[in-house]
């Protein structure tokens, strides 16, 4: 694949700057490192006038670096030339579709940063949900609909903490619908290790906002046919999984205080830190980080500022686990209910798979 633009003015550049070839390999190395910064900063590639072409089969190298991409075949045919999110969403024919994969997922990399770490090196829970978050943004960026759908809020996600993605690794993230309906929609982001073998996997259920009412808002036809590209789910509705625990009979009832960096754009506490009690809980019970790990949020009602938020703790002891699933007798089942007074927020399960 290729990154093409303004290729005839690239070449002639080539050519006046670099003669005939290139001569040694340090010559090679210096040129390398000089495109991997233009690439890192889009104001230094304005600032250079220079365009770097990507030659490579790595479809989420290539979608994290690149403008544009240029899918080509055999004899120099060039099938399509597009955005990331362009080709992903809607490849131009049979050729493309197979050369993408059937999942047309958004593809990202990042970088793991040492906040995004525990004591152990660790990506942890909270950090993985701000991601999951960055993704979603980056993909209405990509398809064109940040101006007009710029506000979603979380209903539920679901993080499967398959293997620890460990310090120094690289984030490689893929994202795609897995059902939709014509105000919310859930969406799938995988996150693995480039490098190594961690493995988290999420489920998340957004709804679309309108900004003067706050309320459910119609996603548009043509937003909603990229969607669906990747599932046949089309009447997605909500169900509730998890029920409050009362105050009376829990384990533990600590506050938790709600912090001016905690409230977000909707002028509440940001779902991240729903995910930041977690790893609270998980540091007091690192037993439960020895294996496969679910953990489900479901919201209820927004956390404010000013609020007195409090965690009550209820553990369900394998065989009384029936109310969450036939498939879960087996397993003890941990609740977190998120509580202002009376009224639940939130509520939390974790279990193991």
């Amino acid at each position: 694949m290729l990154a093409i633009d303004n290729i005839d003015k690239l070449t002639t550049d080539i050519q006046r700057d670099s003669g005939p070839m290139i001569k040694d390999a340090r010559e090679a190395v210096a040129n390398l490192n000089r495109a991997s910064k233009i690439v890192g900063g889009e104001d230094e590639q304005a600032k250079l006038k220079k365009t770097i072409i990507f030659v490579s089969h790595d479809l989420g190298v290539i979608a994290h670096m690149c403008h544009r991409i240029a899918v080509m075949r055999e004899g120099g045919r060039v099938e399509q030339y597009a955005t990331p999110a362009e080709l992903l969403m809607d490849p131009a024919n049979e050729f493309v579709e197979d050369f993408v994969g059937a999942d047309r997922a958004l593809k990202r990399l990042a970088l793991m940063r040492v906040a995004d770490i525990d004591r152990v090196g660790r990506l942890k829970f909270d950090a993985a949900c701000r991601h999951i978050q960055d993704v979603g943004s980056d993909q209405l960026r990509q398809m064109g609909y940040e101006e007009t759908h710029p506000l979603w809020i979380v209903r539920r996600t679901m993080i499967d903490l398959i293997r620890p993605v460990e310090f120094q690794d690289m984030l490689r993230m893929r994202r795609w619908c897995s059902g939709t309906s014509n105000r919310w929609c859930e969406m799938r982001v995988r996150i693995d290790g480039k490098r190594g073998k961690g493995l988290m996997e999420s489920e998340a259920f957004w709804i679309n906002i309108n900004r003067e009412t706050q309320g459910p808002a119609r996603i548009s036809d043509d937003f909603l046919e990229g969607l669906q590209r990747t599932t046949v789910v089309d009447r997605l509705r909500w169900k509730s999984y998890l029920s409050a625990g009362a105050r009376e009979d829990a384990v533990e009832v600590r506050p938790y205080p709600v912090r001016v960096s905690d409230i977000d754009l909707f002028d509440h506490m940001n779902n991240s830190v729903y995910w930041s009690v977690i790893e609270d809980y998980l540091h007091a019970h690192p037993d439960l980080l020895a294996g496969p790990l679910r953990v489900t949020i479901e919201h209820d009602a927004a956390v404010a500022l000013g609020d007195k938020l409090e965690i009550l703790e209820h553990v369900h002891p394998a065989g009384s686990t029936d109310m969450f699933g036939p498939e879960l007798v087996d397993r003890a089942v941990t609740t977190l209910t998120y509580a202002v007074g009376d009224e639940t927020k939130a509520i939390a399960a974790i279990f193991s798979l």
